[in-house]
């Protein structure tokens, strides 16, 4: 699972998803699954700041704030 998981994210396969919200769901979840994937937090922390970036630019407040959730929860950690 590991590897599809890289595999999906490097080839941004939630693209493929025609609806809006449903491609944004498949997005921060293989953003989710790929960071905690990775080895450092630095590594970890990157991934979502980027995520976040990306959809604030986007204007998806609803996915940005999801991923500021997540990196507060990694943070916690």
């Amino acid at each position: 699972k590991p590897e599809f998981i890289k595999w999906a994210y490097d080839n941004n396969l939630w693209l493929q998803v025609e609806d809006d919200v449903k491609r944004e769901e498949f997005h921060y979840h293989f953003v989710t699954e790929y960071a905690m994937s990775l080895e450092t937090l630095e590594e970890k922390e990157t991934l979502i700041a980027d995520y976040i970036l990306e959809m604030d630019y986007l204007e998806k407040p609803d996915f940005a704030e999801k991923g500021r959730d997540l990196l507060k929860e990694l943070i916690a950690q």
